[in-house]
């Protein structure tokens, strides 16, 4: 079962149940706990320079808003997350007019939202899918 957190945009005070994932050197996303994620944060500020001049919490919300974060230097080194639909008897329904409204959101054929084109993978047939959806494809 995944992990799932809950974290809340610093700008807009609204939250969103997420997964930690980090980019693998073979260009795959693997998920992991809040506490890697943090651990590979203070990686980039305190020992690569990648995120000099911020704190661990500031690079968190950094993480927050775009998405995605480079902690290092090599191309793979990112730390990612990805927002989970919380799971309910009964379909959500979502307002194609808040979509469209925000352009930070993305919204794949596999059903999957990301908040970053970066996250964006495509299928052999074309279709557009989220990095979890594409590692199943390859297994």
């Amino acid at each position: 079962m995944k992990q799932t957190y809950t974290v809340t945009n610093p700008d807009t005070g609204q939250t969103a149940d997420i997964v930690y994932v980090h980019q693998l050197c073979n260009g795959s996303w693997s998920e992991i706990t809040q506490e890697h994620a943090m651990a590979l944060l203070a990686d980039g500020v305190n020992i690569m320079n990648a995120l000099a001049g911020m704190t661990v919490e500031q690079a968190h919300d950094r993480l927050v808003l775009k998405g995605s974060v480079d902690y290092g230097k090599d191309w793979y080194a990112t730390v990612g997350i990805r927002r989970v639909e919380k799971e309910t008897k009964e379909p959500v329904v979502k307002s194609p007019s808040t979509e469209k409204s925000d352009p930070r959101i993305i919204r794949l054929d596999c059903g999957h939202v990301v908040f970053s084109p970066m996250h964006v993978m495509h299928k052999s047939t074309g279709e557009s899918c989220c990095p979890t959806c594409h590692s199943r494809l390859e297994e």
